[in-house]
């Protein structure tokens, strides 16, 4: 059984705004400045150089090192890596890590802050409907939401076998 997060994602409250939302308004809000100040090759490619070491700071050390010890390194690049993490302020090492276990244990279950589920299916299902390529969708999820019934797929009842083949055997007809 995995604890529940320590702060419900669902209802907004003053802390995790100012701790989240707040920094990362003003962090591309100041953005803004460049009218002030204006544009250089020079700054646009360290903005770039920067943008790359943030993201291998989180993909290569915080997933890949800290989650999920993929590699070995020493104590300095160790920190090196937990700096560059650091600095694309998406919270310290360890509470990334932590949080990244917990998804991975309860990966598209009540209590994953991170899933994909709704969001990642409901994509699947318009990419389908542009294509004009019919999908079949359970009624739970966010298929339904997605789906046009009877004209961009077909919802049925996901735990219903009779309804499901039906859906198919539609689909393959047409």
């Amino acid at each position: 059984m995995v604890a529940p997060a320590s702060v419900d994602h669902n209802r907004p409250n003053l802390v995790r705004f100012l701790k989240f939302t707040l920094p990362y308004s003003a962090v591309h809000l100041s953005c803004l400045f460049v009218f002030m100040v204006g544009v250089s090759w020079f700054a646009l490619a360290v903005s770039v150089v920067v943008y790359i070491m943030r993201g291998f700071g989180i993909t290569g050390f915080y997933h890949r090192k800290f989650s999920h010890h993929a590699f070995k390194t020493g104590r300095v690049t160790q920190f090196a890596g937990a700096w560059l993490g650091t600095s694309a302020a998406q919270g310290g090492p360890l509470w990334w890590v932590a949080h990244h276990r917990r998804h991975h244990r309860v990966s598209d279950h009540e209590g994953d802050i991170h899933s994909p589920t709704v969001e990642g299916f409901g994509i699947a299902y318009v990419e389908a409907a542009q294509y004009g390529i019919p999908s079949i969708g359970g009624k739970d999820g966010g298929a339904s939401d997605a789906i046009k019934d009877k004209e961009t797929g077909i919802i049925c009842d996901g735990n219903n076998l009779d309804e499901i083949y039906s859906s198919i055997d539609s689909v393959l007809k047409n």
